[in-house]
């Protein structure tokens, strides 16, 4: 659904594949004020640190609108656009639907840096939707849920250190140099080979497994009290390789998002509505693999 965001006036969609991927009239992507059901979920989203693409299924989406610009204090809780959502709710009949879609590298073309095959790719994005009764004309239920199962390998070239080079070090920086792969391949400039520099090529694995869910309870005590509930949430286990190096960072993201809401309808001209919601956003958890930090070596890859 974060895709409908580029189609209003002003969006930039920087290609992240994030919650910070899409920006406004160049201001920043935490800059967003993205609201859920009418209760502020901009913790949930949680867009300049969060690696979670979905957040909410597009099929559990009944209403969507985004205001770029000339919104009221009202809606505006960030000085760049408002995202308001509105989640779908069940019915009397029994409503369900269910998708699959597949991305590989089939088709991909190939890279100068790749070897003579294609890294495989695999992308499966898939989820379900139920809605119905319970007691027919009063309680109602929607259930969603939608995944995303990535596996993608990428190419990696890099700058190591050459035996000789590994050989000189002292004894302090040798478990520095340790965390070096081995090189594959001489470094060659104006025809001379470095002595202290080789090439390193090989292949990382970036993964992502991301899983978000809901589901609303909707029910009408009367003909002019009706009230529902809705929970919500998303997790998110994603492993980005370096660029360079065989090394990566885990990042670990688990935003969670309820809702209560009671609207009374006192005559045809006025309403009365209480709404309480709550957003729990932990901290990201980034897990680095290799070195506890980066390392800078003139002439070697970080």
């Amino acid at each position: 659904w974060g895709g409908l965001m580029t189609l209003t006036p002003g969006a930039i969609d920087t290609g992240a594949g994030n919650g910070a991927s899409v920006r406004f009239f160049g201001q920043g992507g935490d800059d967003v004020n993205y609201r859920v059901d009418g209760v502020d979920a901009t913790a949930v989203r949680n867009q300049s640190e969060s690696k979670s693409r979905m957040m909410i299924s597009e099929d559990a989406i009944a209403e969507f609108r985004v205001t770029s610009q000339l919104y009221t204090a009202e809606t505006g809780g960030a000085t760049s656009a408002q995202i308001e959502i509105v989640s779908k709710g069940g019915a009397n009949g029994l409503h369900g639907g269910m998708f699959e879609y597949l991305r590989n590298s089939a088709l991909d073309s190939r890279s100068p840096f790749d070897g003579a095959k294609i890294p495989p790719f695999k992308m499966n994005q898939f989820g379900a939707t139920l809605g119905g009764s319970l007691i027919k004309d009063k309680t109602f239920f929607f259930l969603s849920y939608e995944g995303i199962i990535q596996r993608q390998y990428i190419t990696q070239n890099g700058l190591v250190p050459t035996d000789s080079f590994r050989a000189a070090a002292v004894a302090a920086v040798k478990p520095l140099i340790a965390l070096y792969p081995e090189g594959t391949s001489p470094l060659v400039a104006n025809g001379v080979v470095n002595p202290n520099v080789m090439n390193w090529t090989g292949i990382a694995l970036s993964t992502q497994n991301e899983h978000t869910g809901l589901m609303r309870i909707d029910h009408r005590f009367s003909e002019k009290l009706s009230g529902y509930f809705r929970a919500s949430g998303d997790t998110t286990n994603q492993f980005t390789p370096n660029a360079s190096l065989p090394y990566g960072t885990r990042n670990l993201d688990a935003p969670a998002s309820g809702l209560f809401d009671l609207l009374y309808l006192v005559n045809p001209n006025t309403t009365n509505e209480f709404r309480l919601g709550g957003n729990y956003a932990q901290p990201l958890h980034s897990i680095p693999s290799g070195a506890e930090a980066t390392i800078s070596i003139p002439s070697l890859s970080s």
